[in-house]
């Protein structure tokens, strides 16, 4: 009689709750052992996930085996793209009088930036803590008395951790126009971005003697529509101005083939989703006139932003599964309802000079972000 040794299904010794991506994979390489025909270093992977001491280390082992790191650079591509959408909203200009403020100009304006956006882990989503730095630059000119055009352009270089598992470098590039007009107290804009990036992740794997690393390279593109109207009130020495935002983003991730990770390599096929965003905030500021002549605009806006779509997911498969052996799904989720808040200082001097320094804030359930920059504006 000849016997077969078949590897106890890795579920079976599982009893604690599982997160919707560590479900995925055990099921998948559980379907793996079913159907048989894994290649020799397949199948030692499953039989090293067997063999681990306890049901922690397991679960553990899971979440190094997943595709949700490649994933992070979604909904970080979704805020920048948002935060360059409103960098490109203002060329302030040196004028007196009621709302002041709102006037525009043309000028070539460059700004320097840091951020920071840290997400914790749920049982949903994965802990992302991503460091970014980006310049950004643009023009922005009259085409009639009352309408501006501006073009711009950013450059962002980008490091993320994911938990303690995975590493991902990379950029992203951008570029817009934006068309404006100013009626009396109010404002209109709209605009167009678009932008690509690269990011390499690295994804360690090191449980059961292994020590791998499982490197992709992977792409996307985006693209958005954006609208703002904002009123201005004066009260007195201060003015309050209501905004509301608008936005629209389509992003794609390209698929790719992991290498190096060995038996542990996955395979992503290309996913893509649309993305609204709805903005209502309210700013608060004030001019004072310094003695040397010179504007100086301190400001404060709070606000929030919803998003309609809070999710993405990829299909997925480990690179050495056998035919016959279905893909599973990979996905993430991350906050859809942010508390947002900006804090910045103009000064604009006689001769077209215009220095704005900002804080910028966005805070929700499970995760935050924080951004500073220094914005140099001359008028021509």
């Amino acid at each position: 009689m000849h016997l077969t040794f078949q590897p106890a299904a890795i579920l079976s010794l599982l009893t604690r709750p599982l997160t919707p991506n560590q479900l995925a994979t055990v099921l998948n390489l559980d379907n793996i052992t079913q159907n048989g025909g894994a290649t020799p270093e397949l199948q030692n992977l499953i039989n090293i996930l067997n063999g681990l001491p306890n049901e922690a280390e397991i679960i553990a082992a899971l979440d190094q085996l997943h595709a949700e790191s490649y994933l992070s650079n979604l909904p970080t591509t979704l805020f920048s793209n948002l935060d360059f959408a409103n960098s490109m909203l203002s060329c302030a200009q040196y004028e007196m009088g009621t709302n002041s403020h709102l006037k525009e100009g043309s000028c070539y304006w460059a700004k320097l930036s840091a951020k920071k956006f840290d997400q914790d882990r749920t049982t949903n989503n994965i802990a992302i803590d991503e460091d970014v730095q980006s310049f950004t630059g643009g023009i922005q000119f009259a085409i009639s008395p009352s309408w501006y055009l501006g073009l711009a352009g950013s450059y962002e270089d980008t490091e993320t951790d994911i938990d303690t598992r995975s590493k991902v470098d990379g950029y992203r590039a951008q570029f817009g126009a934006v068309l404006k007009t100013q009626i009396g107290a109010s404002t209109f804009s709209a605009g167009l971005t678009g932008g690509f990036g690269n990011f390499d992740t690295k994804r360690f794997i090191n449980f059961g003697g292994l020590n791998l690393v499982a490197e992709g390279d992977q792409d996307i593109q985006f693209g958005s529509a954006h609208a703002r109207f904002t009123h201005s009130f004066d009260i007195g020495k201060l003015y309050l101005r209501p905004i509301i935002d608008a936005s629209l983003t389509y992003i794609e991730l390209e698929g790719l083939k992991e290498t190096g990770g060995g038996a542990a390599n996955l395979t992503l096929a290309d996913t893509d989703d649309w993305y609204f965003s709805f903005s209502p905030s309210i700013e608060l500021g004030t001019e004072i006139v310094h003695s040397s002549g010179a504007i100086i605009r301190p400001y404060l806006r709070a606000g929030l932003t919803y998003l309609d779509n809070n999710d993405i997911s990829v299909t997925t498969s480990f690179s050495d599964s056998p035919l016959g052996v279905n893909t599973f799904q990979t996905s993430t989720e991350f906050d859809d309802l942010f508390a947002d808040l900006e804090v910045g200082l103009n000064i604009i001097s006689k001769n077209g000079l215009n220095l704005k320094f900002n804080y910028e804030g966005h805070f929700a359930e499970d995760s935050e972000s924080h951004a500073g920059g220094v914005k140099l504006g001359v008028k021509f």
